[in-house]
Order: structure tokens, then sequence, then C-alpha cells
């Protein structure tokens, strides 16, 4: 325990570049072991990150605002990256004319299903508005989300924390669902993915195929722009 304590106490640990690269070491070493054990989803690689990058700013004496200006060149790539999911959706343009109702149904439904299942439990709750506000936006990707929080008086770190573990619950708990409901259509399961876990569940859907991962993709966008515009007048409405 003493030199657990001695590595913790390091001052290494509050350097910035330190600890960009420590998250990145831990996530790479992490993902190689995921593809080990056959992508086992209760190994989801981000979820494991996160309670190891935890379990260090706790232990460490680091502050959240610390490690995320540190760690902010991640952030930065997210916008990029999110864009590229462009590319595999552009591939699979016949599917899309041949099926854009139901997808269109299938996003409304999604963002439908994520307000009132909200709102129904802050209200049982009796819960404040402004946690309200900051667990709105968990279904979209983190960077519009943030934006959304710190817009209309959320707390924007519960918001991020809200989003990631959103995103994780879908990555572990998707392949039961699908088996429970027997949903095997590739723009299904990809569609449900991408407009209620963003991201997260995007990545997911790349592993099932590139069919689900090309429309959840498009789900993770349509329903963080749809999220932005109707999220304030929801809340106009209801507070």
């Amino acid at each position: 325990m003493e030199i657990i304590a001695k590595i913790f106490s390091l001052d290494l640990l509050q350097s910035p570049l330190f600890l960009l690269t420590l998250t990145l070491f831990i996530y790479y070493v992490i993902q190689i072991i995921y593809i080990k054990l056959n992508q086992f989803s209760l190994f989801n690689p981000l979820l494991i990150t996160m309670i190891v990058i935890t379990t260090i700013l706790y232990y460490g004496n680091i502050s959240y605002e610390k490690y995320f200006k540190s760690t902010e060149l991640i952030y930065f790539l997210l916008a990029p990256a999110t864009i590229i999911l462009a590319v595999p959706l552009f591939r699979q343009l016949e599917l899309l004319q041949r099926y854009w109702f139901a997808i269109t149904c299938g996003i409304l439904s999604g963002i439908i299903a994520v307000f009132v299942c909200i709102f129904a439990i802050m209200k049982i709750f009796n819960t404040s508005p402004e946690l309200i506000i900051s667990v709105l936006p968990k279904s979209v990707t983190t960077p519009i989300a943030m934006i959304i929080s710190e817009m209309l008086g959320g707390i924007v770190p519960l918001t991020i924390t809200v989003v990631i573990l959103t995103g994780i619950c879908a990555a572990v708990f998707a392949d039961v669902v699908f088996k429970i409901f027997g949903i095997k259509n590739n723009i299904a399961m990809g569609v449900s993915l991408g407009a209620v876990a963003h991201g997260i569940g995007t990545s997911q859907a790349f592993i099932i195929s590139p069919v689900a991962g090309a429309f959840a993709s498009l789900a993770m966008g349509i329903s963080g722009i749809l999220i932005s515009i109707i999220t304030p007048l929801v809340l106009k409405l209801f507070l």
C-alpha cells in the first residue's frame, strides 16, 4: 500500500503531458486486452479506462478541471472524428434512399423516448431544473451535450458523466437487448444505437457491421441536431 501511495503522490502525475500520455496508453492497453477477450462487452475499453483514470485522479488528488485541461486535445479531436463518420454513410446511400421513412421514424422514436423517460424519472423524484437540464442531452455526442448544458444552465461535468455512462451502458447491453427482442436487422440496430447512445453506441454498431455503423452515425448526427433545437423549447414548456 505504501508503494501505491508513493506512486500516486508523485509530482509527475500533476504534469499535463503525462496525464494525456497516460490516458492514451491506458486506453491502448485495455483495447488490446478487449480484442484478446473476443470483444467481451463487460470489458468495454472506455468503461475500464474511465474506472482506472477515475481511481488515479482520486488517489492522486487531481481535480477534474486540471485533468480536462490536460487532455483537452482528445476533446478537440472529437469533432473531426465525428465528421469522418459521414464517409461510411456515403457508401450506404442506396439503403438510405430505400429506407428513409423507417429510419426517420426510428430516430424520432429514440428522441421522444429519451425525453419522456428523463422527465418522468425527474418528476417522480422531484429533482431540480438544473439537474434536468444537465441530464437531457445525455443521448447526444459529448461536444454538443456540453454546449447544450452550458448554454441552458446545466452542470457540465455531470452532463459529461451521464453522456459517457449512457454510451457505455448501450455498448455493454446492446447485444443482450437485441437478442431478447429478436432484432437482427443491421439498419435497425444501427439507428437505435446512434439515436440513443451517440459516439460510443456508434462504435459498437461498427463492431456489429459496417451497415449498422453507417446508420448509427447518421442517427447520431440527426439526433444531435434535433435535440439541440428541441431541448430549449421543451424546457420552456415543462419547467
